[in-house]
């Protein structure tokens, strides 16, 4: 894309040179925040009122129930198309459209007071501010916006015409991106799928195609090989529930214990971008190499379940949502027939009413078992090297998501502060 003709230095360290016809202005002259608030009472019962509108809601997840207010008073009502950021939590400075509901009290409501603002041009200048907007966040235990920082800091504003010919261009190719990753992250989604399958399958049915078979006893897996022994989970290791822990408990790294927590496990591994440390911890509860740490209780349910092998030992625990899992046996080959079980029953501790996996759950299900040290090897080798091929590939579609996603970014940062002239754009 072309550049302006002309450009002048906008007052804004972070925005730089904007086109010299622009002006600047405080968002507290041409918007204001409206925070949400929190209901007396939730049901989940349709009861004529409208949703409450938590993160979950808004982001269509699975296995999540809609909640709707006993008692509108004081809440915040707001409707499809308005801008909603969020304003505390981990992802505090995201912004989304919102649906027709009530607004959760993590959330604020951006409203308009000067016909000077094309609102979906005052959404794409977020969304390109996103990355400032969540550096603004603040706090020692939950990140929240400071409304002074969003209010004061100027921003670019075109004409009106220029607005929504710039809204024009990122419609056309934010949506052409946005298909890209939905299209990537549905293939990561098969691929995951397909991951629990091949594993399923092995830790179930074994490697060798003609092996005499024998009913298991087990009505999701039927047949097993002969000389495979059935075992309830409990007869095989030991489930624990985590460490309980208040927020004054918190230290820095030097001073206190690593707490493994559900954010700890990505895609099958453990994970330390999002760490939190935790003074005098039990030895008891710290965790040790061949463990097996499980996500047992979350507010989203896609999350319990999800399952990760300590494969050296670390100076850890695991907190109080989370559950360790250990055997004497091989732990990969127990993590394996664990990410097996947990796939199938998933659905007895992902409810409507609770996402909770109990240790009286692991305990009573019934798996077959390899009791030959040899065998559970070449099953596990097996099992490594293919795993390892399909996070490889499911590796490379995320690491393209990310860029799709930066790119995203940087294209509406571009178009928002003058980077690039689109006035003349033209769908083809």
């Amino acid at each position: 894309m072309k550049r302006y003709e002309q450009y002048k230095d906008s007052g804004v360290a972070w925005i730089g040179k904007i086109p010299a016809h622009w002006e600047t202005v405080k968002p507290k002259y041409t918007v204001f925040l409206q925070k949400g608030a929190k209901p007396q009472e939730l049901t989940d019962e349709d009861n004529g009122n409208l949703p409450y509108l938590t993160m979950d809601v808004l982001r269509d997840r699975a296995n999540k129930t809609t909640m709707y207010p006993t008692s509108v008073n004081d809440l915040v009502k707001v409707g499809n198309g308005d801008i909603l950021v969020l304003w505390d939590g981990a992802n505090a400075g995201e912004v989304l459209f919102a649906k027709d509901g009530y607004l959760s009290s993590t959330m604020a409501r951006f409203g308009f007071n000067t016909n000077r603002l094309d609102s979906r041009y005052w959404f794409y200048f977020l969304k390109g501010l996103e990355p400032i907007l969540k550096e603004f966040a603040g706090g020692t235990t939950i990140p929240h916006l400071d409304s002074s920082k969003i209010m004061e800091e100027p921003y670019p504003i075109p004409s009106i015409d220029e607005q929504q010919a710039i809204v024009r261009y990122l419609d056309y190719k934010v949506a052409k991106i946005d298909k890209l990753i939905a299209e990537n992250e549905a293939q990561v989604k098969e691929l995951e799928k397909y991951r629990t399958a091949v594993i399923s399958e092995v830790v179930t049915k074994g490697l060798n195609p003609d092996a005499p078979m024998r009913d298991s006893g087990i009505e999701w897996i039927g047949q097993i090989p002969e000389h495979w022994a059935v075992k309830r989970i409990k007869y095989v290791g030991k489930a624990e529930n985590g460490l309980t822990y208040a927020p004054n408990d918190i230290c820095d790294d030097t001073e206190g214990t690593l707490v493994l927590r559900s954010s700890n496990i990505q895609n099958g591994k453990l994970a330390f971008d999002d760490n939190v440390f935790v003074r005098a911890v039990p030895d008891s509860l710290k965790v040790r190499k061949g463990d097996i740490i499980i996500c047992s209780r979350n507010g989203s349910a896609s999350l319990v379940g999800k399952s990760a092998l300590v494969e050296e030992d670390i100076d850890a625990c695991f907190g109080a949502f989370m559950m360790r899992f250990r055997s004497n046996l091989n732990s990969k080959y127990i993590h394996f027939l664990l990410t097996a079980a947990i796939s199938h029953y998933k659905q007895l501790f992902t409810t409507t009413t609770i996402n909770q996996l109990t240790i009286g759950l692991i305990n009573n299900i019934a798996m077959p078992l390899i009791e030959n040290i040899t065998e559970q090897k070449v099953v596990v080798d097996y099992l490594d090297k293919k795993c390892a091929d399909i996070d490889s590939a499911i590796k490379l579609l995320n690491d393209y998501v990310e860029q799709l996603k930066v790119y995203r970014t940087a294209l509406i940062s571009e178009a928002v502060t003058g980077q690039i002239d689109v006035r003349d754009w033209r769908e083809k």
